[in-house]
């Protein structure tokens, strides 16, 4: 009988520190939730001197990693590259630089 008293105590006793924890827990779950920043995502069109598929897959294999890249489209036909980016990670300067790097100076299409 005693040992089921002590473990009812020590049960009883442990409850609300679980509980705090639990508190706690679930307090520092939510701080870290709400803090994420939301994407800003912005399409850029850009002019490019593209004049063949080859050039078309350079850009896309090479431009589709740069960081914030989130989708692009080359155009041979219409000599462009449209691109989706978060802007909170790249900046329209970052992927014109890039173009050059390639080989393809670019402007920007209004």
């Amino acid at each position: 009988m005693k040992q089921l008293i002590y473990i009812l105590l020590a049960v009883f006793l442990a409850m609300p520190a679980t509980e705090s924890i639990s508190m706690a827990t679930e307090s520092y779950v939510s701080q870290k939730t709400s803090k994420k920043p939301k994407k800003d995502i912005r399409t850029v069109t850009l002019s490019a001197n593209i004049h063949c598929k080859n050039c078309a897959n350079k850009i896309r294999e090479n431009i589709a990693f740069e960081k914030g890249v989130e989708d692009l489209e080359v155009s041979v036909e219409q000599r462009t590259v449209v691109i989706k980016y978060n802007a909170a990670k790249t900046s329209v300067e970052t992927l014109l630089s890039a173009m050059k790097k390639l080989g393809y100076p670019a402007k920007v299409v209004e």
